[in-house]
């Protein structure tokens, strides 16, 4: 019977024990940044042979100017001589101009499109606003 006794002492000494040793304090954890996104990679210079190609509109306008053809004509004739080649239009604008942005996009994919280009082998990208870049300007490349 010594045994109950005895067990129950070193119960009472072992949460006395926990109790008078509190936990260390926690460590600050450090906050945990965001990722940072790369910068989108600046405007390529126009090409003259249809691999790129600048195409600028009026400010807050999305209609198609009328020397943009003249200087899609390359990037056309480049995609139709090479059938397995895509292009890429690219729009450079911040948060307040995506919107015109896309409109701005949508309208050179639709002349392409009107001039034989699957709409497959179009890619629209909105590159945010590169260093370079100027927001009324849409980088069209062939590759």
């Amino acid at each position: 019977m010594i045994q109950k006794p005895l067990f129950a002492a070193l119960a009472v000494t072992a949460l006395l024990a926990a109790c008078a040793n509190p936990a260390p304090p926690a460590r600050p954890v450090a906050p945990q940044s965001a990722p940072v996104a790369a910068a989108p990679p600046p405007p390529a210079a126009p090409t003259g042979d249809g691999r790129v190609t600048h195409v600028r509109f009026d400010p807050t306008s999305s209609t198609l100017p009328d020397e943009a053809m003249a200087n899609l004509g390359p990037a056309v004739d480049r995609l139709n001589d090479n059938p397995r080649t895509r292009m890429t239009i690219t729009t450079y604008a911040n948060r307040q101009g995506t919107q015109v942005a896309r409109s701005r996009a949508q309208a050179i994919r639709q002349a392409m499109i009107e001039r034989g280009i699957p709409a497959n082998r179009i890619r629209v990208v909105n590159a945010g606003m590169a260093r370079g870049a100027e927001p009324d300007m849409v980088q069209v490349a062939v590759r």
